[in-house]
C-alpha cells in the first residue's frame, strides 16, 4: 500500500507473481545455450526455504534507520539513489548510504562497521553473487533484517533476506532478444557486451539473450561476448577488435548498459563507419533515451532507475507495518524504440536536448563557453516544462554528476582534491534548495573540472613519463614495445630506452610486475578463476600467466591463494 503522502507519485510497480515453470529433468545434461541450464539463476529466490526472519513489531516506518549499500556511482545507480533518497524522506526514514566502488573488500568493511551500531534494516546491492551469500548471512546473524536489491543473490543468499526487489533481468533480456532478433530479421552474427562479471545482471543480460535467440532463431550466430566493465574506452576497444575480426559478419550488438558501454560501442562504430549495425541495450538512462531519439540506438529496455530505488523502500514500509511481503518484487517489463518511447511520458521528455555527452566533450575540449551554453539550455528546459517534478530534475542532476566522476576516472585526476569527497558531492547536490540552485552548482563544478584539466595539460610531461602513464592506464590490453612505438611514433629501441630511463626497469619486467600485482589483488578477492585472472590483467594465455606468476613469486596462483605470509612481486634470478 502507498501512503497518502506518496500516492500522487506515478508509481506502477509490478506486483504480479512470476510464473515459475517446473524444474528441468536433472538427469539431462544441458548446454549453456539451453535455457534449462540457467533455471536456478533465472528463477532464483522462488520456493526457497528461508531461515526464520527477525520479528517485526508492526509499529510503522517513520523514524526508522536504514543503511543502504550501493556498488558504484554509475549513472543508473545514481538515479537509483535519487529515488531511494526521495521516498525515504517522504516516509520519514533516516537513510545512510554507503558506496563501495565495486570493491567487495570495501563493501564488507563498510557492513562490518555499520553492524557495530546496527540499523533497523539494511538494503544491499552486492558487489558479486559469490560474495553476497556470506554478506547476507553475516547481516542475518547480527539480527538485522535485510532486503536485497537490483542484483540477485544466489539460492543460499535468498535464505537470509526478507525480500528482493528490482528489474526482472531475465524476462527483460528475453524480451530484448526477441525485439533485437526481429530487427535483425532473424539472421546474421551478433555479439554481446556484458555486465560486470559474476553479477546477476551479467548472467541474465548475457545468457538470457543467447538462450532466447538460440531457441527461436537458428539463422542467427553468436560470435563473441566480453564485459565492458561499465567503462566507455574499454568497451570501445572491445568493439573495435570485433569489427576487425568479424568484419561484415557482425550485424548486431547487444549491450548490458545503455550509458557508458553503449557510448563506447557508438564510438567504435562511428570510427569504423559501421552505421549498419543493429544496436540494443539494457537500461533507460537519459543518455540511452536520447540515443534512441537520435537514432544512435535502436531499442532499450524500460528499466526506470528511480523506481528501482523506490521499490525496496516500499517493501520495507510494508514489512515495518507488519504486512506480508512477497519474496521478490519486480519492475515492469517493457521494450522501448523510437516510436513508442513517448509512452513512458505523455509529454516531451525533459532534457532530451541536454545529452550529458555534450558536457563531457566541452570539458575535454576546454570549452568554457560551451559549458555555460549547456547549463543555460538545461535552465531553459526547466522553465519550458513547469510541470516537471523536482525528483526528475534531481535524478538528471545525479546523472550529470556521475558522468563528471567518470570523467575524473578517465582522465586519472585526483577527484577529492578537486571537488571534495564523493560522498560530500552527492550530499551537496541534495542540499540545493531549488532546481536552479542545483544546476548552477553543477555548472560551477564542471567549470572547475575543466580548468583543472586545462592546467594539467599546460604542464608539459616528458615523453618517457607519457609512455609510463599510458602503460599504467592500459596494461590489461595487449601491449609491446612494437605497439607502443606505433602509438608514440618512435622506434621500439628508442622507446625502450626512454622507458628504462624513466622507470629504471626494462619494459617487459615493468609490465609483468604491474600485471602480477593486479593479479594478486584479484586472486585475493577470490571471485574468478586463476585462468580468467590472467586474461583479465593482460596476459595472452593462461599458460603464459602461470609461468610468469611462478617466475615472479616462486609459486603457482593456487599456492598464492593458500599463502600464510606476504610475497614480494619481483622476478626470481
Amino acid at each position: 500500500m502507498i501512503s497518502d503522502e506518496t500516492k500522487h507519485q506515478p508509481i506502477f510497480w509490478n506486483s504480479a507473481l512470476k510464473r515459475i515453470p517446473p524444474r528441468p529433468d536433472s538427469d539431462i545434461s544441458y548446454s549453456k545455450t539451453d535455457r534449462n541450464y540457467w533455471y536456478d539463476k533465472e528463477y532464483a529466490g522462488w520456493n526457497v526455504n528461508k531461515a526464520v526472519q527477525p520479528r517485526v513489531l508492526g509499529d510503522g516506518v517513520r523514524g526508522k534507520r536504514i543503511a543502504a549499500f550501493l556498488a558504484d556511482n554509475h549513472p543508473y545507480l545514481s538515479a537509483y539513489k535519487s529515488g531511494l533518497t526521495r521516498i525515504s524522506e517522504q516516509f520519514g526514514i533516516n537513510l545512510d548510504i554507503y558506496n563501495s566502488q565495486w570493491d567487495p573488500n570495501l563493501q564488507e568493511e563498510q557492513i562490518e562497521a555499520v553492524l557495530d551500531n546496527p540499523p533497523d534494516l539494511i538494503l544491499l546491492i552486492p558487489e558479486s553473487n559469490q560474495e553476497s551469500s556470506y554478506l547476507y548471512k553475516r547481516i542475518y546473524d547480527a539480527g538485522v533484517p535485510v532486503i536485497a536489491s537490483n542484483l540477485l543473490p544466489d539460492a543460499e543468499g535468498f535464505k537470509y533476506i526478507l525480500s528482493w526487489t528490482g528489474p526482472d533481468d531475465w524476462a527483460q533480456s528475453r524480451a530484448l532478444a526477441e525485439s533485437f532478433a526481429h530487427l535483425m530479421k532473424g539472421q546474421g552474427g551478433y555479439a554481446v557486451i556484458t555486465h560486470i562479471d559474476e553479477t546477476s545482471a551479467y548472467y541474465a543480460r548475457k545468457w538470457g539473450v543467447i538462450t532466447q535467440i538460440n531457441e527461436n532463431y537458428r539463422d542467427m550466430t553468436f560470435l563473441s561476448s566480453e564485459s565492458g566493465n561499465l567503462n566507455r574506452e574499454h568497451t570501445r576497444q572491445i568493439v573495435l577488435g570485433w569489427l576487425e575480426e568479424y568484419g561484415s559478419e557482425l550485424k548486431g550488438i547487444i549491450s548490458a548498459d545503455d550509458n557508458v558501454c553503449q557510448l563506447g560501442i557508438n564510438d567504435a562504430l562511428k570510427e569504423m563507419g559501421r552505421s549498419d549495425i543493429i544496436r540494443a541495450a539494457n537500461g533507460s538512462t537519459t543518455v540511452g533515451i536520447n540515443m534512441v531519439l537520435k537514432g544512435e540506438l535502436d531499442i532499450i529496455t524500460w528499466q526506470n532507475p528511480e523506481m528501482d530505488g523506490e521499490l525496496p523502500i516500499q517493501v520495507a514500509v510494508d514489512w515495518f507495518k507488519g504486512l506480508q511481503i512477497s519474496p521478490l518484487r519486480y519492475l515492469p517489463v517493457k521494450i522501448l524504440d523510437k516510436e513508442n518511447i513517448s509512452s513512458i511520458n505523455s509529454k516531451e521528455i525533459p532534457f532530451s536536448k541536454c545529452d550529458p555527452d555534450i558536457l563531457y566533450k566541452c570539458i575535454l575540449e576546454i570549452d568554457e563557453e560551451g559549458i555555460n551554453r549547456y547549463f543555460e539550455l538545461i535552465l531553459d528546459e526547466v522553465h519550458d516544462h513547469p510541470t516537471i517534478s523536482s525528483e526528475y530534475i534531481q535524478g538528471f542532476s545525479f546523472e550529470i554528476l556521475s558522468n563528471l566522476l567518470n570523467l575524473i576516472k578517465t582522465e586519472s585526476l585526483d577527484g577529492p582534491s578537486i571537488m571534495g569527497s564523493y560522498e560530500d558531492l552527492f550530499k551537496n547536490l541534495v542540499r540545493q534548495r531549488t532546481s536552479e540552485g542545483a544546476i548552477e552548482w553543477l555548472r560551477s563544478i564542471s567549470i572547475k573540472l575543466c580548468l583543472n584539466i586545462s592546467e594539467r595539460r599546460s604542464t608539459p610531461k616528458s615523453v618517457g613519463k607519457l609512455i609510463v602513464d599510458y602503460v599504467n592506464s592500459n596494461f590489461t590490453t595487449p601491449m609491446s614495445l612494437k605497439t607502443l612505438s606505433v602509438q608514440f611514433n618512435l622506434s621500439a629501441a628508442y622507446l625502450g630506452q626512454l622507458f628504462r630511463e624513466e622507470t629504471n626497469e626494462v619494459f617487459s619486467t615493468y609490465l609483468n610486475t604491474i600485471r602480477i600485482e593486479r593479479a594478486c589483488k584479484l586472486l585475493d578477492q577470490n571471485i574468478i578463476s586463476a585462468s580468467q585472472v590472467g586474461i583479465d590483467v593482460g596476459f595472452s594465455s593462461s599458460n603464459y600467466f602461470f609461468r610468469t606468476f611462478h617466475k615472479y613469486l616462486g609459486c603457482s596462483p593456487a599456492e598464492y591463494k593458500n599463502r600464510n605470509q606476504p610475497f614480494d612481486v619481483s622476478p626470481e634470478e
